[in-house]
């Protein structure tokens, strides 16, 4: 198993948002009902990603949980 270094417990929720992004949203959400889609690390990784990035899009950008996708990287070919 491949070792990562420690990292901070709230990694995710801590994240900034990329230049540009809420200039990118409000225009798309302006056409369409947006949803969101984010992977994360495989089990035992992170535990706490899925939550951490279900809570940062709520509070960022006011995306409610059925429109937010959580899921692992090979589960994204489904969205």
């Amino acid at each position: 198993m491949k070792s990562y270094p420690e990292v901070d417990p709230e990694l995710f929720l801590k994240l900034e948002k990329m230049p540009d992004a809420d200039q990118l949203v409000d225009y798309v959400r302006g056409m369409f009902d947006i949803h969101l889609l984010s992977a994360i690390p495989k089990k035992g990784r992170f535990e706490k990603s899925r939550v951490q990035k279900y809570q940062w899009a709520f509070n960022h950008y006011k995306i409610y949980p059925s429109k937010i996708h959580v899921v692992y990287r090979e589960e994204k070919q489904y969205f």
